[in-house]
């Protein structure tokens, strides 16, 4: 495993970190759950991403984390960065937090993220984050979906604050790339990379294989049993037009040709840029967990692969529809 500093002075994190997004609840039998866990564990993916919606049922995945942290991981709390995300301001963000801790059997997170939806005042952000982290409930503070403008609004006013931002993070794959800025107008015209890099923070790449677009499963544009697009509302079904199939077919070449396969290669492709400090997992079974760890033995591209790669993918500040 390799390890990236966030930022200047955040936690070191696996370049490869666990999401818990739709399958680490009670819906997948807990062997499952603990052997994919464990497995990752062993390989040196020591963060965890997670948020109180996790599950399904929300609060699900945070309760089997908190799980292992009483049985697996007891008295070894410390060698797991956690990562928790709260929603609102004031009072609700506190009582969210509370929520989130007594799930997880913990004192603290290593990581709370602030969800930033664009009508949040970045005062109000900085000051709860600021709050959690000088009552030791959180070790670091970061965001999530802040685009580049409320990045750095939010991280001057935590900075006033007292609590400078450690991290922040944003869906980030080659088929999205809204997180680099480069659109030629509108909210993603600035880099949300750039300004976690000019106010000295790590960056998280959040859905770095486009909720499981860029895998082998849907290239032929039907939806398999037992997918994410079959178990779960939440996956964009749009998206599996034609013309993207395509672009994933073209994707399948070249990573053969480099050894991987498509979701290896969009793996190395998100970490390329060594500011991007992890990207977040989201895992189903071990046989997934092994293919994504395999990325990391080949994390270089030459010109004519980016190349190729840009042809097929998404345009700096956009996102594949």
């Amino acid at each position: 495993m390799q390890y990236r500093t966030a930022g200047r002075s955040g936690p070191r994190l696996p370049v490869l970190a666990l999401g818990m997004w739709q399958n680490f609840g009670d819906t997948t039998q807990r062997d499952e759950r603990r052997e994919i866990v464990m497995t990752a564990f062993e390989a040196g993916v020591t963060h965890i991403d997670l948020a109180p919606e996790y599950g399904p049922p929300a609060g699900a995945a945070e309760a089997f984390v908190g799980s292992l942290l009483a049985a697996e991981f007891a008295g070894r709390r410390d060698e797991l960065t956690i990562a928790t995300t709260v929603r609102g301001i004031g009072n609700a963000f506190a009582a969210g937090l509370d929520a989130s801790l007594g799930r997880l059997g913990t004192t603290y997170v290593d990581i709370l993220y602030a969800h930033c939806p664009g009508d949040t005042p970045p005062a109000q952000v900085a000051a709860a984050l600021d709050t959690a982290v000088r009552a030791g409930r959180a070790r670091y503070a970061g965001i999530v979906g802040a685009t580049a403008e409320r990045t750095r609004r939010i991280a001057q006013a935590a900075r006033a604050a007292g609590t400078p931002l450690t991290i922040a993070q944003y869906e980030y794959s080659l088929f999205d790339r809204r997180a680099e800025g480069g659109a030629r107008s509108g909210e993603f015209k600035a880099s949300v990379i750039d300004e976690c890099e000019d106010h000295e923070m790590g960056f998280a790449a959040g859905s770095p294989l486009f909720q499981g677009l860029l895998t082998h499963t849907y290239r032929t544009g039907a939806i398999p049993e037992g997918s994410r697009a079959a178990a779960n509302e939440s996956f964009p079904r749009a998206r599996l037009t034609h013309q993207n199939m395509l672009r994933i077919i073209s994707l399948e070449e070249l990573a053969r040709r480099r050894g991987q396969t498509v979701a290896q290669m969009s793996l190395a492709w998100a970490l390329y840029d060594e500011r991007v400090s992890t990207a977040v997992m989201g895992i189903h079974t071990i046989d997934q967990l092994e293919e994504n760890l395999a990325a990391l033995d080949h994390l270089d591209f030459d010109d004519a692969e980016l190349s190729q790669i840009e042809a097929n993918g998404a345009r700096a500040g956009g996102c594949v529809a």
